[in-house]
């Protein structure tokens, strides 16, 4: 039983320290569609989906990805 209570308090101190937030190292772009004024949006070259839009709708969406850590601006 002392031994199980010692776990507890040791995994306690060590689960409730604030981990480093570790930046997401993949790269976020906005690709121009060749023929039309619409944009796809990619992570690492590779498209987030199969959707295009409008530029400023990419641009915002990219900063959003940004802000939930997916990859870097």
């Amino acid at each position: 039983m002392k031994k199980v209570s010692h776990g507890l308090i040791i995994l306690l101190l060590f689960s409730c320290g604030t981990p480093e937030i570790v930046r997401s190292k993949a790269i976020c772009s906005v690709e121009k569609h060749v023929q039309d004024d619409i944009y796809q949006i990619k992570i690492n070259g590779k498209a987030v989906n199969n959707r295009w839009y409008l530029e400023d709708d990419a641009n915002e969406i990219k900063v959003i990805l940004a802000a939930r850590n997916k990859c870097m601006r």
